[in-house]
């Protein structure tokens, strides 16, 4: 595709319609990066929703931060910015603030967020109305998890 011919960018296919990018330099400037996405996916029907993170997230660089956090912190932003059901091209970008615990980075990941959003200790910077966002909760994801083990529970027995 266009963007993977894009310098500094590499590009994983999740699923029909939910691409993985990753960046040899920091977003910076969130609006320039979703305009040259949308230029590349001229053909695309639907509107791009971008989340992202700069790493490392904390500014102490010895900390290690398991991959699945960071794929759970996008999700979560692409929840939130999915329950819009805008038809604009929107991003949202989640940064921790220097003096954040690494604690925040651990499992729960969801409850963990869930918390740090409402004390201010991760920010996120975004192009839509921010008090219209629905946040996944930590309670709604534990519930989604208990269904996926009971169906899998279930699936092995049968």
């Amino acid at each position: 595709s266009a963007i993977e011919e894009s310098p500094g960018i590499k590009t994983y296919f999740i699923r029909p319609g939910l691409v993985a990018l990753t960046f040899d330099t920091t977003i910076n400037a969130p609006e320039a990066v979703l305009f040259n996405l949308r230029t590349k996916l001229q053909d695309a029907r639907t509107p791009l929703q971008l989340t992202y993170l700069n790493l490392p997230l904390l500014p102490h660089t010895e900390l290690i931060i398991e991959s699945d956090i960071y794929v759970e912190m996008l999700e979560m932003a692409l929840a939130a910015l999915s329950s819009l059901n805008s038809t604009d091209d929107l991003y949202l970008g989640l940064r921790a603030l220097d003096f954040t615990p690494p604690t925040v980075f651990s499992h729960p990941v969801y409850l963990q967020l869930e918390k740090a959003l409402g004390r201010g200790l991760i920010r996120f910077e975004t192009n839509c109305d921010k008090d219209q966002l629905c946040w996944p909760t930590g309670q709604a994801r534990e519930e989604k998890l208990n269904v996926d083990n009971q169906l899998n529970w279930q699936l092995k027995q049968g």
